[in-house]
């Protein structure tokens, strides 16, 4: 399934104003906390409005503007929607499921297990990889925190003990 130029632009419009947002609501972060999201954000920003620009010259390239509509009128949810949203779910789901595993048991080690039950889910590296490259992850991560000194959520089950 193929995207149109609008659709394409309008991503990335909307990603350039989340990064943008995201660099400014970082200013009234402490100094060693808003590193991070600061760079991020503008690095994203950096990458995001070149691409936003050269879609811009190269609109209507494409061949196809915009598509014909796959669905009745009277259908609020076009076909090509419906797919995405479905294509999406897992996706969103699995990013609910780490929320919540954070609030269990803290971010370290739902980051852990995120990355490697994902990796090895959605992305079919072997078990052994994906384990490799969610330690290195984490291990990455929790020097980061340890360098800017951060006070990392612990989670509910680890709180209480």
């Amino acid at each position: 399934m193929r995207s149109t130029w609008s659709e394409r632009f309008a991503f990335l419009i909307l990603m350039a104003v989340v990064f943008a947002w995201a660099a400014v609501e970082a200013q009234g972060f402490p100094s060693r906390a808003r590193v991070f999201p600061q760079t991020v954000a503008l690095l994203a920003l950096a990458l995001v409005i070149p691409a936003a620009v050269r879609s811009l010259r190269e609109r209507g390239t494409d061949g196809v503007e915009e598509p014909a509509r796959d669905a009745p009128l009277d259908d609020p949810l076009p076909g090509s929607v419906r797919r995405q949203w479905t294509l999406a779910l897992p996706y969103l789901a699995a990013m609910g499921v780490y929320l919540g595993v954070i609030a269990l048991i803290g971010f370290l080690p739902a980051s852990f297990l995120f990355v490697a039950l994902f990796v090895f889910g959605f992305g079919g590296i072997s078990w052994w990889r994906s384990l490799a490259m969610a330690a290195l992850f984490t291990l990455a991560l929790y020097g980061l925190v340890w360098a800017l000194e951060l006070t990392l959520p612990g989670g509910e089950w680890i709180a209480r003990r």
